[in-house]
């Protein structure tokens, strides 16, 4: 094991990530949630990393520009054929933080209630776009190739009510690859078919077995397939694939964590993107570390991984709890 597997550098991610550059590390993926814009503070007032804190910019632009130097630097840690998935939620324009961080039992010692932020070039409860602002300019100029807009559908989550717009149940889960060919297991994370849809395809090639085109006007001279024998090889292929893409829109529920972490994303979801974008044995990176999904996940699935993690003080004993598995550490 390498210096840089299955640990976490604390500080500045921006910071780091200049370093690792300079070490001339390589991951295969990324997989990362960064805190979202004006939606809350991980750190302490006093706490004197908090003027770098990201989320903390003064305009969504500001914000956008930010994450377009984190994940520049990224790209240039990637493989090659690596890839990033990136989770962004949004932000209404004017609206408070999260405001149930602060109840009872929810509010850590030295923090304050985060206050509603505006930009005044949006209306007052204008949807700002945050993770598409942030998306087109990865696209425009990070040099990144969208694959694809995950929707991270969240059953059960009531989110904040408001009156004359829907409540927002969803966020975005942004893949992006470096270059092309890029790797991706489809297999992986592939739905298996299911016993309904293998009758079918079975009638399908049993109904093109006994189908004689020589019957048919159209196809006597030899020089065309029947539509029949067009279906009979795709129920043959998709036989013997055994599955279907995963499609573009994940319902996945986020059962929380009961760690002090206000904001972790499921293991669920993080379990996806690690089968999807790595091997067994590949590095994966979270450069916004958290209280540690991306580790504890990609230790499971046998992988190694590299955190960075801002606030050492609150999260350096969740990330090695959670990552404490016997044989791996």
């Amino acid at each position: 094991m390498t210096e840089w597997e299955n640990r976490v550098l604390y500080g500045d991610c921006r910071e780091v990530l200049a370093n690792l550059m300079v070490a001339s590390v390589r991951v295969q993926m990324v997989c990362t949630s960064p805190p979202y814009l004006w939606q809350r503070s991980y750190l302490a007032d006093d706490d004197p990393m908090k003027p770098f804190e990201i989320g903390q910019e003064s305009t969504p632009l500001d914000y956008v520009e930010t994450l377009l130097q984190v994940f520049s630097m990224v790209r240039e840690l990637l493989a090659d054929d690596g890839v990033l998935f990136l989770n962004l939620g949004d932000k209404f324009n004017g609206s408070g933080g999260a405001g149930g961080d602060y109840g009872p039992g929810g509010r850590r010692e030295g923090q304050t209630k985060y206050p509603g932020r505006r930009w005044k070039t949006l209306p007052r409860g204008c949807l700002i776009g945050v993770p598409w602002r942030i998306a087109l300019a990865l696209i425009d100029r990070g040099g990144w190739t969208l694959l694809a807009d995950v929707i991270w559908e969240k059953p059960g989550n009531s989110g904040v009510p408001a009156k004359g717009r829907p409540t927002i149940e969803h966020e975005y889960l942004f893949i992006f690859a470096k270059k092309r060919p890029h790797y991706f297991d489809d297999a992986a994370i592939g739905i298996p078919y299911s016993p309904e849809a293998i009758t079918r395809f079975q009638r399908v090639i049993r109904n093109g077995e006994t189908f004689d085109p020589t019957r048919h006007k159209h196809y006597q001279d030899g020089n065309n397939r029947s539509p029949m024998q067009r279906l009979t090889e795709g129920a043959k292929r998709a036989l013997e694939r055994g599955y279907r893409n995963i499609g573009s829109v994940w319902r996945i529920p986020n059962p929380g964590y009961a760690g002090a972490h206000t904001a972790v994303f499921p293991e669920a979801l993080v379990e996806k993107c690690i089968l999807a974008g790595s091997r067994p044995g590949d590095l994966v990176l979270d450069p916004f570390m958290g209280s540690g999904t991306t580790g504890q996940v990609a230790e499971r699935l046998g992988r190694k991984w590299l955190g960075i993690e801002i606030n050492e003080k609150d999260y350096r004993p969740l990330i090695e709890d959670r990552t404490r598995q016997i044989g791996l550490l």
